[in-house]
């Protein structure tokens, strides 16, 4: 079980497979503007050079990250793109990417030579169908490649073995064996209605399962059949964890699920402009209509009124990269990219410069801002107007709550004079008792509630104080034998205690562990180190959290500089989370609990969760 988590950049962070809502993530926008050729966007492929390939009504475009470099047809070389208009992309096992045109066939690209190839398709096709462009284009584990065409149905091409290791020396690819399954081959339920659509499913031998609006079809490339798919060949596609296969027609959508088609109405009053169904990775589809995005799971239904993300414009097609981002093409309006780690956080209290984060036992939360506390509302993400602990000491240091609600505060006056105050107040924020002792205060010093109701305090020159109320007695110990000459310059910025009763301290020169020996502790000093990839990310800890589900099995740390770290406290591994997961930013200053399902910290200048 995953727990509610605060981090202080401050952050939720969700578990691997978060709710999400599509009103908190933003695209970032790259039209013509930025060099993308046309607008109009058909198709988006990336290729395993990672540069990404974007079909659009005027021109090929490879984008790198920064540039894009536009292929259109030169009529004076005979290797170049055979028409503007570029409708389908795939990129096969042998790392040659075909292009489908809208008038003129199938293209392939030859990455290591920059040619592109053409393969004229001129079946007359279905006269009820004029359309001619290439929608969809997939490889069988054979090798072969198929491809769907509104007025040809389904085609598949087998090109020479010599093609495999070697292109020919002109441009014609007119010698690959062509076999055309036409549309009226998926038109045998008897229904009038009947027609075929995109997305075959290619099986490990070779043959393909295609779908009309009525029902799943076995085409078998051996002999050239296709019959409607038996319970058996469903089920062998079952095993392959593909459970449903969505399709989309102009009356609305389909679902197969377990080999029955179920047609998904869309709502009532409901504009359609534009739908789109496309596969995904480990038997997930993506579905939108309109401005609305889904990644379906399988067995998941579609929720028309909660999309997963919304865009500013129609979608006609979208992918997802190597790095995870989402890649939407839209109707006129170029591409839109979608970090989907940035839905992992939502961001409150935007620009307040947050000391601090504390929840009390009442589900409300609070911020220090400089020498001030304020009320922090999650819901809204705004900072409430009036000051808690108005009467506190005039530098309030840190807070830390009991599970009955009571409240510890550490302070002390303007001036360091070797004396500060431990300050008692109720669950209601009611002052009650004030217990002053030796210390000598730091900005960063912190609290921690034992859980045997000791009250931990981190001093100067690796100092520990242990706070006992049933005694209110202070006890010292310390560490300054890890740091030896350097002692004197050690900082703690955080305090933790695990599950084993083991005392966590987060300095900025390594995080130092505390095991319990009697009536002392063994001090153990954890430091980053390049070598150890599970290893701790950064030496500066600016907070830590025993993880509320599993106190004696996790240990959050967050690092200035290096993310979040889990630590797993079995097996001393160190998971790191970091910006490129998401985190707006990698320095992360808090640290809290939420509910059993996020988890939420803070950054530089903010909330998020």
């Amino acid at each position: 079980m995953v727990a509610r988590i605060f981090v202080l950049l401050l952050l939720w962070l969700l578990p691997a497979y978060p709710a999400v809502v599509a009103q908190n993530v933003t695209p970032e926008a790259i039209t013509i503007e930025h060099g993308l050729s046309q607008g109009m966007i058909f198709d988006i492929c990336q290729t395993r050079d990672g540069f990404l390939w974007v079909a659009t009504k005027d021109g090929l475009n490879r984008y790198d990250g920064y540039n894009f470099k536009t292929f259109t047809n030169d009529p004076f070389d005979p290797f170049s793109l055979a028409e503007n208009t570029v409708t389908a992309l795939f990129e096969d096992s042998r790392g040659l990417l075909w292009v489908g045109t809208e008038s003129k066939g199938l293209d392939l690209y030859n990455p290591r030579s920059g040619r592109f190839y053409h393969l004229a398709i001129n079946f007359k096709g279905d006269k009820k169908l004029p359309d001619s462009d290439v929608y969809s284009i997939g490889e069988a584990s054979d090798g072969a490649i198929y491809l769907l065409q509104q007025s040809n149905g389904l085609l598949r091409i087998v090109i020479p073995d010599v093609w495999k290791t070697q292109l020919p020396a002109e441009p014609d690819l007119s010698q690959a064996r062509i076999t055309r399954f036409g549309n009226e081959r998926f038109m045998n339920s008897g229904a009038a209605d009947e027609q075929p659509c995109g997305n075959p499913e290619p099986q490990k031998n070779g043959n393909l399962l295609v779908f009309s609006n009525k029902n799943p079809y076995w085409v078998n490339v051996a002999d050239g059949t296709v019959q409607i798919a038996t319970d058996r060949q469903w089920q062998e596609l079952e095993a392959r964890k593909k459970r449903d296969i969505w399709a989309d027609f102009p009356f609305g959508l389909i679902c197969f699920r377990n080999g029955n088609g179920r047609v998904v109405k869309y709502p009532p009053g409901m504009k359609i402009n534009w739908a789109m169904v496309k596969p995904a990775d480990d038997g997930h589809f993506w579905v939108s209509v309109n401005h609305q995005l889904w990644l379906l799971s399988p067995g998941e239904d579609l929720d028309f009124s909660k999309p997963d993300w919304l865009v500013d414009e129609n979608i006609s097609t979208v992918a997802t990269d190597r790095n995870g981002n989402i890649w939407v093409g839209t109707q006129g309006y170029g591409l839109r990219k979608i970090n989907p780690g940035k839905k992992l956080f939502h961001t409150g209290a935007a620009g307040a410069s947050i000391w601090g984060l504390w929840r009390d036992t009442r589900g409300g939360y609070f911020c220090k801002i400089v020498n001030e506390v304020f009320p922090y509302h999650p819901a809204t993400g705004k900072l409430g107007p009036e000051r808690v602990f108005p009467n506190g000491p005039k530098r309030l240091l840190d807070f830390c709550i009991e599970p009955s609600g009571h409240i510890w505060m550490l302070g002390r006056g303007d001036e360091d004079n070797g004396r500060a105050e431990l300050r008692h107040y109720s669950p209601d924020y009611a002052f009650l008792q004030s217990y002053p002792f030796d210390f000598y205060s730091y900005v960063y010093a912190r609290l921690l509630r034992s859980r045997q109701g000791n009250i931990w305090i981190s001093g100067l020159n690796c100092q520990m104080i242990c706070f006992n109320p049933q005694t209110t007695r202070f006890e010292y110990f310390d560490y300054a034998a890890l740091f030896g000459e350097n002692a004197n310059t050690v900082r703690v910025f955080a305090l933790a205690e695990d599950g084993n009763g083991v005392l966590w301290i987060g300095t900025q020169q390594g995080l130092v562990k505390g095991i319990p020996n009697g009536r002392t502790f063994d001090f153990q000093l954890i430091q980053a180190d390049a070598q150890k990839k599970q290893g701790l990310s950064n030496n500066s800890i600016s907070c830590l959290l025993s993880d509320p589900a599993d106190p004696g099995g996790v240990l959050w740390v967050g690092t200035k500089g290096g993310g979040i770290n889990r630590l797993d406290l079995h097996r001393n591994h160190f998971q790191h989370i970091t910006i490129k997961d998401g985190l707006p930013d990698n320095v992360i200053y808090g640290i809290l609990p939420g509910d059993k399902k996020t988890c939420g910290a803070a950054p530089t200048a903010d909330c998020s969760k």
